[in-house]
């Protein structure tokens, strides 16, 4: 019973360290460690594999099957007593809702996990618990406490030794600081982070940050460097077996083709990102490609298809509560009313982005509405709509 005990602990070892990149390897050896657990009867490192499998799940994109084994996880922790277990999976929960755009469950799962890792004393499980909460922040628009939150994180994770964590932090606070275009100061958190990731080993993240730094690169119209990053991103999460990464560097490429006036490049593109985002079941992402689609099309001049686009982007942002989703769709729709010559509508349109954009405190959009409504103000000839109109 002994040797069979250490042979299983040894494979859920193996499974662990391979669950950092390789996962679908990963899942096969965890999947084995559980049954080697079951046939000697240890219902703990059972629910210990059944816990890896989730998380496991969670990073194949496969929330479904990561949530229902994170429950059964939790509720077999529950049973034999293990605080630290149901913990674990309390905040594994918490991650996984956050994927799935449920914001508001996943910081309800994470708050009491991490007052449960404080009360047993767990500083890593706790710091964890904080970076998670900041990321759901960032995807509710909550971006200075989002900030407070991994600035807190990041200072405890490097207070503890925890250099992958730190660099997880540094990644975020690099990603939230792009949204707020202080893109120059997201650059060098996110060179930062990677030259992190590389140091540890970690694929994921230096794939994550290539993403995020072609992402920012674009809104600085280096675009030739925004599309060899992203390019390489996908490359390397298509290699993980990560095809949410994959997806979202498809986004991206996308967006960057847009600036190009590669339009039916990266409309294609779009089309089959979306596809990927609704097969994955992130409607996030999904109706970022959505609105792509719409903004693509309306620079094609193909009016009526943009404006189904975007007002279904519109309604799928405001079902998921994402604020900066919907301030954009009022946007890309008041520049679509402008060009059709609805400039009232327009003027309301562009109003509303405005009053998001100030709400959330994300300024190069604010400023942008506001000319464009002084602009309209004083419009004269629809000549005029079409300059500034395609300008975008």
């Amino acid at each position: 019973m002994g040797n069979h005990r250490v042979a299983a602990l040894y494979t859920l070892d193996i499974g662990k360290v391979l669950s950092q990149s390789h996962y679908l390897r990963a899942l096969e050896i965890l999947l084995d460690a559980k049954a080697m657990f079951m046939v000697i009867g240890d219902r703990l490192g059972a629910a210990e594999c059944t816990r890896s499998i989730g998380d496991t799940l969670r990073m194949l994109g496969r929330y479904d099957e990561a949530l229902s084994n994170l429950e059964q996880a939790k509720a077999d922790f529950e049973t034999l007593g293990s605080r630290l277990g149901v913990a674990q999976c309390t905040k594994s929960i918490g991650e996984t809702l956050r994927m799935l755009d449920w914001y508001d469950d996943s910081i309800s799962n994470l708050e009491p996990a991490k007052a449960e890792f404080e009360t047993i004393g767990d500083r890593l499980g706790a710091a964890q618990c904080t970076r998670s909460i900041g990321e759901a922040l960032r995807m509710l628009n909550r971006y200075d406490d989002a900030l407070l939150n991994l600035e807190q994180a990041k200072a405890e994770f490097e207070a503890i030794g925890n250099r992958l964590g730190a660099a997880q932090c540094t990644q975020s606070i690099g990603n939230t600081l792009r949204i707020l275009n202080r893109y120059d100061d997201a650059l060098s958190n996110l060179e930062q982070a990677k030259a992190d990731f590389e140091t540890l080993g970690s694929r994921l993240g230096v794939a994550e940050c290539m993403k995020s730094i072609g992402i920012t690169l674009a809104m600085l119209n280096r675009h030739d460097d925004s599309l060899s990053n992203l390019e390489q991103a996908k490359a390397e999460f298509e290699t993980l077996g990560n095809r949410l990464g994959a997806a979202q560097c498809m986004q991206g490429i996308c967006d960057t083709l847009c600036m190009l006036n590669r339009y039916g490049d990266a409309l294609s593109n779009l089309e089959c990102a979306k596809a990927e985002f609704e097969t994955l079941g992130d409607r996030l992402g999904a109706a970022r490609c959505t609105r792509s689609i719409g903004d693509t099309l309306r620079m094609l001049n193909r009016y009526d298809e943009a404006l189904s686009n975007l007002e279904q982007a519109k309604t799928e942002f405001e079902l998921i509560g994402d604020q900066l989703g919907i301030a954009d769709c009022c946007r890309s729709l008041g520049y679509l009313a402008s060009a059709q010559g609805h400039f009232e509508r327009a003027k309301f349109l562009f109003r509303q982005s405005l009053a998001i954009y100030e709400q959330i405190g994300i300024p190069n959009p604010t400023k942008e509405c506001r000319r464009v409504l002084e602009e309209l103000q004083s419009l004269t000839s629809s000549s005029n709509v079409y300059t500034w109109s395609r300008a975008f």
